[in-house]
């Protein structure tokens, strides 16, 4: 008989065992379970995962390395095999979580997805990741990343940026439960359990890097599920990803090729 948990928490690592260390040391995590999935880096790293899963009495599952949206994926089959539950939390182990209004939870829907408000260490919003779907954007952006232009790209990001500031600014004056919005920051994100046996698997896994959000906002889209922005039910601090280490040509080509991939998905069929 599968057990039960009001949150299952599926934690992808890669490397950095501090963040995961730290990950247990600073946030309570009631009536939940922890699966740890370890895309592999090497035996050292992976023996390491697997003893602070085993002294934290959480689930460890080890993958070959083929990226966020692969190990996400098999952390979530797995939980939907193995536990009832009402929440899954697909979360980095490189946050804090600073506030968790459960009670909310609880009584919310579970066909929906919840996005909590994110800081990073510069106080800058991560949430929501794209406030309002413009279909020109999204072509234009894919026009930039095929043509390598770059400043397509970035004028993009600063009308993005500038929408999620004005709405996070609403937000502060105009306090409501939760807010529609069209995507979230995939650092913390909160399915309800219909929402994500609906739409499983949840991301793509041709998807090696980056780009995730996309996918997730346009599948939930597509699936008439909504995603709420609830900031002032649940907090997280980002520490950012303790675990990269390639340069920014390498971060730009991988985010390039998933969006790519995330766009012939979609609107290519």
């Amino acid at each position: 008989m599968n057990k039960s948990y009001n949150f299952v928490y599926v934690v992808l690592t890669y490397r950095n065992t501090i963040d995961l260390e730290n990950f247990f040391k600073e946030n309570k995590l009631e009536n939940s379970k922890v699966i740890i999935v370890n895309s592999f880096y090497d035996k050292e790293s992976k023996e390491a995962f697997s003893q602070i899963a085993l002294s934290n009495n959480a689930d460890f599952i080890n993958v070959e390395n083929l990226g966020y949206s692969y190990g996400n994926n098999i952390g979530i089959d797995f939980a939907l095999k193995n536990y009832n539950f009402e929440y899954l939390i697909v979360c980095n182990s490189d946050v804090f979580i600073q506030k968790m209004d459960t009670e909310f939870l609880l009584n919310a829907s579970r066909e929906s997805i919840y996005a909590p408000k994110i800081k990073t260490l510069t106080d800058k919003d991560q949430n929501p990741y794209i406030h309002t779907f413009s279909h020109t954007n999204r072509k234009l952006f894919y026009y930039a990343v095929i043509n390598k232009k770059k400043i397509i790209k970035y004028i993009i990001y600063f009308i993005n940026g500038s929408i999620r500031r004005i709405f996070n600014l609403y937000t502060k004056f105009v306090k409501k439960p939760s807010y529609n919005t069209y995507s979230c920051h995939g650092a913390f994100i909160i399915f309800g359990k219909k929402a994500i046996e609906k739409i499983h698997p949840v991301f793509y896994n041709e998807m090696f890097l980056f780009q995730e959000e996309h996918f997730l906002a346009r599948k939930a889209y597509e699936n008439s599920i909504s995603i709420k922005y609830i900031p002032h039910k649940i907090k997280i601090k980002h520490y950012e990803d303790g675990s990269m280490d390639i340069n920014n040509k390498q971060i730009n080509n991988y985010a390039d090729q998933s969006y790519q991939k995330y766009f012939d998905y979609f609107f290519k069929k």
